[in-house]
C-alpha cells in the first residue's frame, strides 16, 4: 500500500503542476453514434434541496462548509466524511486526529468502507457496488432542486455518451465546501475537486478511491 500510494503522490505532484489538466478519462467513441441528452424536472424548491437547501433526510445541514471531501449514496442520501480533513461538531477542524476506520455506508447490497488519515491528508475508500446501484433520475425529482439535478443529468448524459451506455452508480463524491458532486463512472481514473486530488481503481464492481489534500502552493 505504502509503495502504490508513492507511486499515486508522484501522479498528484504531476497532475497539480498542470493547470489545465483536471482529469484523465477513458472516453468510448461516438462516431457514427447518436448522442443522447437525459434530463429531469425537480418537484421540489431549492430551500428543500438535499445537497444546496436543508432536507431533513439528508446531513448536507452538519457538513456544510467542512473543507473536506465526502460520500454520499444518492438513493437515501445519506452522508459521510471521507475524513482526509476531520472536523468536530461545531466545524472546527481538528488537526491532532488519530484517524479513522469505520463501514460508513451499507445500502442493500452497496457497502463502503472508509479509512482516513487527516494528519496526512489522505483517505482510502472501498465501494462494493450492489446491483441495484443505479442513479434514479425520477427519484431524484424529490430529493434535488433544478439546478442540483441538472448536474446529476449532465454526468448522467456524459456517461451514456462518453461511456458508451454506462449507467451511473449511486454512490458518489461531494465536496462539502463548494457543494460539487462528482460520479465516478469506470472511464474516469483521476480528477481533481477543488484542493483534492482522487485516484479511482475501477475492478469488476467495485471501486478504490485514493484522496490526497493537494493545495496549490501560495507565495508567503
Amino acid at each position: 500500500m505504502k509503495k502504490r500510494i508513492a507511486l499515486i503522490l508522484a501522479s498528484t505532484i504531476l497532475l497539480c503542476g498542470c493547470a489545465n489538466q483536471s482529469a484523465e478519462a477513458k472516453p468510448g467513441s461516438t462516431d457514427d453514434k447518436k448522442e443522447v441528452t437525459l434530463t429531469a424536472t425537480s418537484n421540489i424548491e431549492k430551500e428543500k434541496c438535499c445537497i444546496c437547501g436543508k432536507n431533513d433526510i439528508s446531513m448536507m445541514e452538519y457538513y456544510r462548509g467542512m473543507d473536506t471531501i465526502g460520500i454520499v449514496h444518492l438513493d437515501s442520501m445519506n452522508m459521510f466524511s471521507s475524513e482526509v480533513r476531520s472536523y468536530d461538531d461545531s466545524g472546527k477542524e481538528i488537526f491532532d486526529s488519530p484517524g479513522m476506520k469505520m463501514n460508513g455506508l451499507s445500502e442493500g447490497e452497496a457497502h463502503v468502507s472508509i479509512s482516513g488519515d487527516p494528519n496526512r491528508g489522505i483517505s482510502d475508500i472501498d465501494i462494493d457496488y450492489g446491483d441495484d446501484s443505479r442513479i434514479d433520475l425520477k427519484d431524484l425529482e424529490n430529493k434535488l432542486c433544478q439546478d442540483c439535478l441538472d448536474k446529476v443529468c449532465e454526468q448522467a448524459t456524459e456517461a451514456a455518451n462518453w461511456g458508451e451506455g454506462e449507467a451511473l452508480n449511486d454512490i458518489w463524491l461531494i465536496n462539502f465546501k463548494t457543494e460539487e458532486f462528482r460520479a465516478l463512472p469506470g472511464y474516469y481514473t483521476m480528477f481533481m475537486m477543488d484542493d483534492y486530488y482522487i485516484h479511482i481503481d475501477h475492478n469488476d464492481g467495485k471501486d478504490n478511491v485514493l484522496i490526497f489534500y493537494a493545495p496549490a502552493k501560495t507565495e508567503s
